[in-house]
């Protein structure tokens, strides 16, 4: 995937920085997860608390915290609270990146062209391999905004080593729960959470990161539920490492 630019100022995703010129500015991991949620959500209002709750998960942080890691990134974007040309305060809103802010290469602009099979949240038929990915481009925000008021109906750790990922099952009906999925390892450092859904067709395996944004991965539920898990890993792997 071509890498955003904005304000002739390049995206660097895989070491998280702008680039512009003979200039590199390294954003703090706070900011950087800012930006990317803006970025993924361009031409959307993202409110105040879902920024905070979603780049500050599990702590505690005041909305200055969100004010200075705003201040940050408009000036690692050469802009400021002033003029807000690239990212804008919408007031008792939250924070947008205008949709023509941002451009990507062709590549991406080709993605975006035929993404219209994304807008289901959540829900993605594959018919020939059985997995399909969701372009976090326009369902994002969808799951950030829900995220709170999906209930979950049980919570349990899947291990192995030093390796803990929380997994959160969003159906009671799920009666056959995975077994640890034997390449679990590949989410370190790349997910910390996977959120569990199933239909009668399909399995959904929603990811979650502190460094990226919220990817669904559907999966046809006639394996075994941990056979379409440890499909549903190698896909969400594959995708981190090709995009960012």
């Amino acid at each position: 995937m071509s890498e955003p630019t904005i304000n002739n100022r390049k995206i660097v995703l895989n070491k998280k920085l702008v680039s512009f010129g003979k200039n590199q500015i390294k954003l703090g991991g706070y900011d950087w997860h800012v930006l990317m949620i803006l970025i993924e959500n361009h031409g959307k209002i993202v409110s105040s608390d879902i920024l905070v709750s979603t780049a500050w998960e599990g702590k505690i942080v005041t909305k200055a915290s969100l004010t200075q890691s705003i201040s940050n990134i408009r000036a690692a974007l050469g802009d400021d609270g002033k003029n807000q040309r690239y990212l804008k305060t919408i007031a008792k809103a939250g924070y947008t990146i205008p949709s023509n802010a941002i451009s990507y290469g062709k590549s991406r602009r080709l993605n975006l062209q035929h993404s219209f099979i994304y807008k289901f949240p959540l829900i993605i038929l594959s018919f020939i391999f059985g997995i399909a990915l969701e372009r976090p481009i326009f369902d994002s925000i969808h799951f950030l905004n829900n995220r709170e008021k999906i209930k979950i109906y049980n919570e349990e750790p899947f291990k192995k080593d030093e390796l803990v990922i929380s997994a959160s099952f969003l159906n009671e009906n799920l009666n056959v729960k995975p077994n640890t999925p034997r390449n679990l390892n590949l989410l370190k450092d790349i997910a910390n959470n996977v959120y569990i859904d199933a239909s009668d067709k399909n399995y959904n395996f929603i990811f979650t990161s502190k460094n990226f944004p919220p990817i669904n991965i559907s999966a046809n539920s006639t394996p075994d539920i941990t056979r379409a898990f440890e499909s549903a890993i190698d896909s969400y792997a594959k995708h981190i490492n090709n995009e960012y």
